[in-house]
């Protein structure tokens, strides 16, 4: 976490970080949800987000555990980009370089703690 947090410190004025997860948040009945669906290395999924995520030109640090194809990277930043938002970054745990992830992320800066060849 220190990596991550330190590169934090860097981007001015600090940004929203959004959480990719394959848990579902609970929501109360009638929340706005905007979603997408995207290609998964074995089937489909659907990216949700709710309407009220983050303020209107918000600038969002991405963070998930795994950078594999790029693909749930790629559809969350439709989502970010649907809410009015703009991705400045993205964080990893763990990086799987021979899937090639990173050439489906915008041109951001990404950072993994571990990568895997």
């Amino acid at each position: 976490m220190s990596i991550v947090s330190n590169n934090l410190k860097r981007i001015k004025p600090s940004p929203t970080i959004a959480v990719t997860s394959k848990a579902r948040e609970m929501r109360a009945a009638g929340k706005d949800v905007i979603g997408v669906d995207y290609a998964l290395e074995y089937g489909q999924d659907t990216l949700e987000i709710l309407v009220d995520a983050f303020d209107n030109n918000a600038r969002v640090l991405l963070v998930d555990d795994l950078l594999a194809t790029g693909g749930t990277v790629d559809a969350a930043s439709e989502l970010i980009e649907r809410l009015g938002g703009k991705l400045v970054g993205c964080a990893f745990i763990i990086e799987l370089n021979e899937l090639n992830g990173r050439e489906n992320i915008p041109n951001v800066p990404i950072k993994s703690l571990i990568r895997y060849e």
